[in-house]
């Protein structure tokens, strides 16, 4: 298994050459608890802690689910974001919960769909027990297409690693 390194906020702003401001509020304080692992093109894999996701892009929709009652309102990074950021490289990526359990999903997918790396559910952060710390969800009620079980295997809860493959 390669090496690992945890990223820090600081570290991040370093290593892209930026001056960055914290925000008022940190996920640190609230947030997940647990780091999202990247194992990238390089041969260390990349820990985010709660301030390093919370330096990054956040993006949200509201949509129904199979697992949720009613529209829900999801936050948190684009997978495109950790894509570039991050410099995953290959044509599908390996998303990994808690448990191991894995599914395998298009670094860019056929129809233009960028699912979210979802960590608020509602404006809360999403506990292991429901789904967290990272659920990856499409905005299933924007297109049609994504109502479909090849869209719905894709939207692994408990995440904790991607992979490039």
């Amino acid at each position: 298994m390669p090496a690992m390194k945890t990223t820090s906020l600081a570290a991040m702003a370093a290593a892209f050459g930026l001056a960055l401001m914290l925000p008022a509020t940190s996920m640190a304080r609230g947030g997940p608890q647990m780091p999202l692992e990247i194992e990238a093109a390089t041969s260390e894999a990349i820990v985010l802690d709660s301030e390093a996701l919370d330096a990054l892009p956040v993006a949200g929709f509201e949509t129904t689910t199979p697992w949720t009652e009613g529209p829900t309102r999801f936050e948190g990074v684009p997978l495109s974001v950790l894509i570039d950021r991050f410099g995953i490289e290959g044509e599908t990526i390996e998303a990994t919960a808690l448990n191991d359990y894995s599914v395998t999903l298009p670094a860019v997918d056929e129809n233009g769909f960028d699912p979210l790396v979802a960590y608020k559910v509602n404006g809360e952060y999403i506990s292991v027990r429901d789904k967290g710390p990272f659920w990856i969800v499409y905005p299933f009620d924007s297109d049609e297409r994504l109502e479909s079980e090849a869209y719905y295997s894709r939207s692994i809860w408990q995440l904790n690693r991607l992979s490039a493959r």
